[in-house]
């Protein structure tokens, strides 16, 4: 079953980027002892970078801890630096480069993302479900 999801994984990754909604949790200093902490979503994830809605953005050039949660426990937590945001009202948007254990954030964050991918696929797409 694991060379199954590796596999799915290398052929998700050959398109570069998994639009996919989890749970993170982004925190950053805004000021010496003041610390920001918000959760949010993924709108998609990357082997080396991940695009997040937050009710609040930081700033660019701003590092930031970003800690991804499966099932109410947190998966992988790492640094990022933001690299680009978009004041959305609607949908406030944070572009995140992963800068620390880009090999943990690989292996764990990116067969997360797959499992929801096909899960979504399942819910969604099945032919026997009714309106």
């Amino acid at each position: 079953m694991e060379n199954l999801v590796n596999d799915r994984v290398a052929q998700v990754f050959a398109a570069q980027r998994i639009k996919v909604n989890l749970e993170v949790r982004v925190s950053w200093e805004e000021a010496p002892r003041q610390v920001i902490s918000f959760r949010g979503v993924t709108e998609s994830l990357a082997k080396t970078n991940v695009l997040v809605c937050l009710e609040v953005l930081p700033k660019v050039g701003n590092d930031v801890n970003i800690s991804l949660i499966d099932n109410g426990r947190t998966v992988v937590e790492t640094t990022a630096r933001v690299i680009r945001v978009v004041r959305d009202p609607s949908k406030p948007l944070a572009a995140l480069e992963i800068e620390d254990d880009l090999e943990k954030w690989e292996n764990l964050a990116l067969p997360i993302a797959v499992n929801w991918l096909e899960e979504d696929k399942k819910l969604n797409c099945e032919d026997d479900w009714a309106n």
